[in-house]
């Protein structure tokens, strides 16, 4: 009998574990510094390698277990991340990180004295001969420890992965602080405001709240005085979360309640076209934001519920900065926290609402992140209105990127893998959801978990990245266009694919022109087969 043939337009079915997912080193290394850091300095990039104990060209590929990894380690066939169980999880002490003093090696035989015993096996990562010296460069795993993937300190440990030390306790991040933004922020529309991941490896959420909001701008809205029409979008709405004193509590209760009747008497005319599609009435407190999250199934997921959350978000005690995600106009190097700026602030608080649902939520699954400990969570409320504050940001590290986008818009989520289409095929298929070059419905990729191409930081292993479109410059090669939810696309250089143009500007697509470039690139099919293991949209 034949083989029924393949249709390169038929979605596959859903792959099962999607653990994607890898932590921004950049906002990592800004909050264990205290600082913005200006990283078109090369000097800087060195100073990240440092401190994160990796080479630079091995920090985003899981097969060398960098700790942007944190929480995960790639299968025994090498064609997947799994999570570490907890019980496998080791904090790293300051002895332990401590090394013996090489000054006093003269030859290869006083490494044994240091505490090398098996020379002849210890493993030769790189051997270069150089004006007739041999340049050895040797990896030996019986010395002292370094932060990897399942071994870090607790600080690190704290910040970015979902394992907690004390689990009674309530999160705040090392060196963090909760803090409400809106006394230093004022509502700017006019603003690009893409999401930037932080630090924690969610690449997975944010690459989804960034193509939501990209192929559709009406799904984020933000002001309490209008709300979405009746779709399978959220329902949210945002007060203007608008600079005033925080530590004066009775100016701001009085102002609420006059902002709330003004509120009221705008509305009155509207009250009856929102008395289904939305769980929650549209009389907030000031600076608060509500979106409804819809429940798809399997881990990373909770019932159906409208998460109300304020503009209490962790910032840095040494810099001020958010830690988290943040938007994109945040993520400049002069930005601080400290004094009034303009912008829009949804993709941190979606953040901070996602992690309230799946923490706090009725009937919340989470993967075992032991093998006999399954984290269950329940709310007495089907509201997640009532529950706290200060979610545990952490908890929505590695997950299904694509069923996050339905989880936002209540779609359908669709898996397209890359194994079994020509190239040729996958760009169609990008081409079939788009409208003038971009896409109009949500849509996103994710990179295998190794590969020769995962060098430097455009390209990384385990990586959810958001489709914006296809380009076709000058009607000669085309390109899938793609974002970086890091916000951060590397100049071309010796870590650098062929394939990939790392500068995208309205010459090269025209879409360009409706959001900050940062993070923005493109890449022929070609090298988008080789390096992404599957897209997918929810539509």
């Amino acid at each position: 009998m034949a083989l029924i043939e393949h249709k390169p337009d038929q979605p596959d079915t859903p792959p099962k574990d999607l653990h994607i997912g890898a932590i921004n080193p950049f906002a990592l290394v800004e909050a264990l510094l205290g600082r913005k850091m200006d990283w078109n300095h090369s000097s800087n990039i060195k100073l990240m390698a440092s401190i994160l104990q990796t080479d630079y060209e091995e920090l985003f590929d899981l097969r060398f277990n960098s700790v942007i990894y944190a929480g995960l380690r790639l299968s025994e066939r090498g064609d997947r991340a799994e999570r570490i169980p907890r019980r496998e999880m080791r904090t790293l002490t300051a002895r332990d990180l401590i090394y013996p003093d090489f000054s006093r090696v003269k030859k290869l035989g006083d490494l044994v004295d240091l505490g090398i015993k098996d020379l002849d096996e210890v493993k030769v990562k790189r051997a270069v001969m150089s004006n007739g010296n041999l340049r050895l460069k040797l990896r030996p795993e019986t010395l002292g420890k370094t932060l990897c993937s399942s071994e870090m300190t607790s600080t690190l440990r704290e910040l970015c992965t979902p394992f907690r030390i004390d689990r009674n306790a309530e999160w705040s991040p090392p060196n963090g602080t909760w803090t409400d933004i809106s006394s230093c922020h004022r509502q700017d529309a006019t603003v690009f405001s893409n999401p930037v991941q932080g630090a924690t490896g969610n690449s997975w959420l944010i690459a989804a709240l960034m193509s939501v909001s990209w192929s559709d701008p009406a799904a984020i809205k933000h002001s309490a005085l209008h709300h979405p029409p009746s779709s399978s979008f959220s329902s949210l709405s945002l007060s203007p979360c608008s600079g005033r004193d925080r530590d004066n509590d009775h100016d701001r209760d009085n102002d609420h309640d006059h902002d709330h009747d003004h509120d009221h008497d705008h509305d009155h005319d509207h009250d009856h076209d929102h008395d289904h599609d939305h769980d929650h009435d549209h009389d907030h407190k000031e600076g608060t934001l509500s979106i409804r999250f819809y429940r798809k199934g399997g881990d990373k997921d909770a019932k159906t519920a409208t998460v109300t959350v304020n503009c209490e978000l962790p910032t840095n005690n040494s810099s001020s900065l958010l830690m988290y995600c943040r938007p994109s106009y945040m993520n400049r190097s002069r930005y601080t926290t400290m004094g009034v700026s303009g912008g829009e602030l949804w993709p941190a608080l979606y953040e901070k609402a996602f992690a309230k649902w799946l923490t706090t939520s009725p009937n919340t699954t989470f993967p075992p992140l032991d093998f006999d400990d399954s984290y269950i969570y329940s709310c007495a409320d089907d509201e997640a209105a009532s529950n706290p504050e200060h979610p545990d940001l952490t908890q929505t590290a590695h997950g299904d990127p694509v069923k996050a986008m339905a989880q936002l818009t209540d779609k359908q989520p669709q898996y397209f893998l890359t194994a079994p289409r020509r190239a040729k095929d996958l760009l169609s298929l990008v081409r079939s959801h788009c409208v003038n070059l971009r896409t109009i419905y949500p849509a996103v990729a994710w990179t295998h978990p190794s590969g020769d191409g995962f060098r430097g930081c455009t390209l990384v292993g385990n990586m959810a990245y958001s489709v914006l479109g296809w380009a076709a410059p000058r009607q000669r090669k085309q390109y899938i266009v793609l974002r970086h939810p890091w916000g951060i696309a590397e100049k071309p250089g010796r870590t650098s694919i062929p394939g990939v143009v790392s500068t995208v500007d309205v010459k090269f697509w025209p879409p360009a022109g409706l959001l900050e470039v940062k993070g923005v690139f493109a890449i022929e099919a070609g090298a988008f087969k080789e390096c992404f293991a599957g897209m997918g949209v929810a539509k």
